[in-house]
């Protein structure tokens, strides 16, 4: 049984991530899903993911991730060739969901996640604290942030999420709308931030200002990639751009 976890393939992302015909349906709607993706995805890329609700952008990003195990086609991550049967992970990728899954516990605690503490772990997640704008926390890390971080505000949430992220010391990201519970000032520094991780990157995005950063814009309707190009190719092309983030 290739996907058992004794079978699991371990891959570090260095350069590039190929997706080849891939396709996946949900058992239960023969209709939603992803058809016929084609993409590549080159390491410093940073790759924003656009469409109505319900046109595969999540489950595209949970494909890749092997979250969702994909039906038909391949991924070829540098050398490796996945194909639907195999079971995977991307050891240096984090994942930033909309809805940040917290412990009721401390700061520290919901940084590390399960990570083994070591003697420079206090300084690592200081500086991670620092480096996404949470320094008021830094000398706090036993502060007991509530249920589902019910003590700290919801753009905190999202920044605690981030430095948890970077914590792993990823070389890819993957975030579904991480701005959404920022204000303008935060979100502008949360996305510069993005810009200067020199990381590869894919991000939903449902405001505009997260596709100034990116060099690569994905459109998808219906499961499908049905336009790519930069900000600016789109803002000529489409008059109505807009109505495509959501």
């Amino acid at each position: 049984n290739l996907g058992n976890e004794q079978n699991k393939r371990f891959i570090n992302f260095k350069n590039k991530i190929e997706l080849k015909n891939l396709d996946f349906k949900y058992p239960n709607n023969k209709q939603n899903g992803i058809f016929n993706i084609n993409l590549t995805i080159n390491k410093g890329d940073i790759v924003g993911v656009i469409g109505k609700s319900g046109s595969g952008k999540t489950t595209l990003l949970n494909n890749i991730s092997n979250l969702l195990k994909f039906d038909s086609g391949e991924i070829i991550i540098d050398e490796f060739t996945i194909l639907p049967e195999q079971n995977y992970l991307i050891k240096n990728l984090s994942y930033i969901r909309q809805d940040i899954y917290l412990l009721s516990d401390t700061i520290e605690n919901n940084i590390l996640f399960g990570q083994k503490k070591t003697e420079d772990s206090k300084y690592k997640i200081q500086e991670k604290l620092i480096q996404v704008g949470l320094n008021k926390y830094k000398d706090n890390l036993n502060m007991e942030i509530g249920h589902k971080g019910s003590k700290i505000s919801g753009g905190e949430n999202q920044l605690l999420g981030l430095a948890r992220a970077l914590y792993r010391k990823p070389n890819i990201i993957f975030l579904d709308e991480p701005t959404s519970n920022l204000d303008y000032q935060t979100q502008k520094r949360y996305l510069d931030m993005l810009k200067n991780l020199n990381i590869t990157i894919m991000i939903i995005a449902h405001r505009i200002e997260a596709l100034n950063i990116c060099n690569k814009i994905l459109l998808m309707s219906d499961g499908k990639i049905i336009d790519q190009g930069n900000l600016e190719y789109f803002k000529k092309k489409y008059s109505n751009f807009e109505k495509y983030i959501n």
